[in-house]
């Protein structure tokens, strides 16, 4: 598929460029079929034009910045589908026409003082379909135009901050903590009535999550040596990745958890 690509240096530190990409996605019939029902299922090719635009700069060598603005447009766009049958859920690969993603990403590395680095990153965007899909496997539309893309959170966010300790005897002890976010995110583009058992809470919808680290590493003065103690998931939040079909005689689904509060240690030589 097509790239070009213009880049405008206003010095060094400046850059302003604007890209455009295809992508591409081949077609197929599914890859293990449940049934001789769902193997006769075949799908389309998908394709995609990636337009971008966006600004890089640094600062005095204590602060660099990207921004950078995109449009992403899906024709035939492959999407996971849970379909209902007379033998139960399945899931399914099949095309839902067109979709397309509007969004902003930025990213930045700030050294606030020698010792005190920072460093963020995030990104809004507009991910929905453009066109009434069959949903269902019916042969009739449905009125899905505007339904946000499935795992397509609108906001995602990372920020990370580490202090460095100089040791007299030339070692250095750093600690650094980090948090990662997004929003919540669809399952599926189908069944969003749906609620939980005992719950308006839509089933399909992932909450939002936010997870926090923290790392204490000791770097040896000729830097062969690195030890580290770290914790991930710090609050234990209980983040939930993917949500399954709804099972037999019961309108409860699956769901896998990320990991919960976990710790270590790492050490490590250099020869």
């Amino acid at each position: 598929m097509g790239k070009a690509s213009l880049e405008y240096q206003f010095n060094d530190d400046h850059m302003l460029y604007a890209l455009f990409s295809q992508g591409y996605k081949a077609g197929g019939f599914q890859v293990e079929p449940p049934s001789a029902e769902a193997a006769e299922i075949s799908f389309d090719e998908e394709t995609s034009n990636n337009y971008e635009i966006g600004w890089r700069g640094s600062f005095g060598n204590r602060a660099r910045l990207s921004v950078t603005a995109f449009l992403l447009d899906y024709n035939d766009l492959q999407l996971l589908q849970f379909r209902n049958t007379e033998q139960g859920f399945f899931q399914i690969i099949t095309n839902a026409g067109g979709a397309r993603t509007i969004g902003l990403e930025v990213e930045g590395t700030f050294l606030i003082t020698p010792n005190l680095r920072l460093e963020i990153g995030g990104a809004l965007q507009d991910p929905q379909l453009t066109t009434d899909v069959d949903i269902t496997g019916d042969g009739i539309p449905d009125p899905t135009d505007g339904f946000r893309l499935d795992n397509a959170p609108i906001w995602t966010t990372t920020i990370a901050a580490e202090y460095a300790f100089d040791l007299e005897d030339g070692s250095v002890l750093t600690l650094r903590g980090d948090y990662r976010g997004r929003g919540d995110a669809w399952d599926d583009i189908i069944n969003r009535e749906l609620t939980q058992v005992g719950s308006d809470k839509p089933m399909r919808l992932r909450p939002n999550a936010n997870i926090f680290g923290s790392r204490l590493s000791w770097e040896s003065a000729d830097s062969r040596w690195i030890a580290s103690l770290w914790v991930q998931n710090l609050f234990e939040e209980e983040e939930i990745l993917n949500v399954g079909p709804p099972q037999p005689n019961t309108v409860d689904r699956p769901s896998m958890f990320g990991r919960p509060r976990t710790w270590g240690a790492d050490i490590s030589y250099h020869f």
